[in-house]
């Protein structure tokens, strides 16, 4: 049964070291990750994980009980709540582990967003027009960000935010 256990948690730590990995090695389309083609090939995901293996986690990767997420929530912010846990324990791993020198900036960032999702933005001025709207607290020297909050309409509840930006603007 431990066996199993440690089986699985080495598992998700692949496929999380292969999302960071897809950061870093950027491609337009998931499969070809996995593809064979001599153009395209990344030998070292094919030792790893399976194709088909990531694309079934990727699915089932859930980490709220949707039970758990209020109903009298705007549709942005229910959205955002089924990731929220995980982007909380980030941002403060993020906040924690490194302490930004005296030049910092808060900065807004449009991250680009193909996907359905109610909390994406549309702003016409930008690179990427479509996506997820962060504001972050950035060291200004290396990029760094310190923390981070996400955009998730004009609903928003700054003033019940752990991480809101009267909190950025407090360091």
């Amino acid at each position: 049964m431990n066996k199993w256990r440690d089986t699985n948690i080495e598992e998700m730590n692949i496929f999380l070291a292969l999302i960071l990995l897809q950061g870093i090695i950027q491609k337009p389309e998931l499969e070809m990750f996995w593809s064979t083609r001599p153009l395209l090939d990344t030998p070292y995901l094919h030792q790893v994980m399976t194709g088909q293996r990531f694309s079934l986690l990727l699915r089932c990767l859930h980490f709220v009980n949707n039970t758990s997420i209020p109903q009298d929530l705007p549709k942005a912010e229910k959205s955002f709540a089924k990731i929220k846990p995980v982007f909380d324990y980030i941002i403060d791993k993020f906040s924690k582990v490194y302490v930004p020198n005296e030049n910092i900036a808060v900065d807004e960032l449009l991250m680009r967003f193909k996907g359905h999702l109610a909390m994406k933005q549309y702003i016409p001025l930008k690179c990427a027009r479509f996506g997820l709207k962060l504001y972050e607290l950035c060291e200004s020297g290396s990029g760094y960000v310190w923390k981070a909050l996400v955009h998730t309409g004009p609903a928003m509840a700054l003033k019940d935010s752990a991480d809101s930006l009267s909190h950025l603007a407090l360091l």
